[in-house]
């Protein structure tokens, strides 16, 4: 379809292949042009191909290599390329997974970006409890020898203390960036959140919802010296019908 004219297309095409131990492999590929309207000078025209191989090392511990590349181009073309390595293992009902990254941008602005996770998914316990958590880690290098890096954590746990109610929860992040930019500045941010809800149920009709976030966080001086954001909110709602 020639930039400039009016029209839109999509096509694909994908296939899976179960193979020997436990292995399974995978790819796609999506091409399409949308200037349907003709709004737009030129048509973009966007293509993605990925490319998937799975396995078990046992049965409750599995593995993951993946590949997804696309590109776009409009006036200018841009392409990014994304390979990761995951793991999971099962533990008590309760799962860990870690993850390696790196993933290429090439256009106007060329990046590269390294990541490492890991974290857990916990199932809902005895109690009614159920917690999630992960730790990551992120590197970005871009043109002219500026770059960022940030470490993120994050715990949350939650509970439906009556199936009727919205879920309650408290989740826990920390965030740590650095950016340096091309003239040799340095900028650091950090953030601590905390944040929850709490929904309970008064009587047959009434409900009384509870919510509330602070910030803990500096930027470019010592923790110490940090600044507090907050926020709370009660709401009281009631059945009349």
């Amino acid at each position: 379809m020639p930039s400039g004219r009016g029209g839109a297309y999509r096509y694909g095409i994908s296939a899976n292949k179960l193979l020997k131990d436990q292995r399974s492999i995978g790819f796609g590929y999506i091409q399409a042009a949308d200037n349907f309207d003709r709004k737009e000078e030129r048509t973009r025209r966007d293509q993605n191909w990925q490319a998937n191989l799975t396995g078990k090392i046992a049965s409750d511990f599995s593995w993951q290599v993946s590949y997804q590349g696309g590109s776009r181009e409009v006036y200018s073309r841009t392409n990014q390329h994304l390979i990761k390595l995951g793991l999971t293992r099962s533990i008590n009902e309760t799962d860990w997974n870690g993850a390696l990254s790196f993933m290429l941008n090439q256009g106007v602005i060329n990046t590269r970006q390294y990541q490492w996770k890991i974290g857990y998914t916990q199932p809902v316990l005895k109690n009614g409890f159920r917690s999630t958590a992960f730790l990551q880690w992120t590197h970005e290098e871009k043109t002219q020898n500026a770059e960022n890096s940030m470490v993120e954590g994050r715990v949350s746990m939650e509970k439906n203390f009556r199936q009727e109610l919205a879920k309650s929860y408290l989740v826990i992040a920390y965030q740590n960036k650095k950016e340096k930019s091309s003239s040799g500045g340095n900028n650091q941010c950090q953030t601590i959140n905390f944040e929850g809800n709490l929904t309970l149920k008064i009587g047959a009709t009434n409900f009384l919802i509870f919510y509330g976030k602070i910030s803990l966080w500096s930027k470019n001086r010592g923790f110490s010296d940090r600044q507090t954001d907050y926020s709370f909110n009660l709401n009281w709602r009631t059945q009349i019908f």
